[in-house]
């Protein structure tokens, strides 16, 4: 998905696009929270 959105949307990663990709984890309320976590603290940068 970030190749196709870079490719073909001109995104540019680290800037306006970002990616994390967790390898062991789960699809469940504990995993979205950590997870959401990272994307306030990469937003806001805080």
């Amino acid at each position: 998905m970030v190749k196709l959105l870079q490719k073909d949307y001109g995104y540019t990663l680290n800037s306006e696009l970002f990616s994390y990709e967790d390898l062991v984890g789960g699809h469940d309320e504990r995993a979205w929270t950590y997870r959401f976590n990272l994307l306030l603290k990469q937003y806001y940068q805080f």
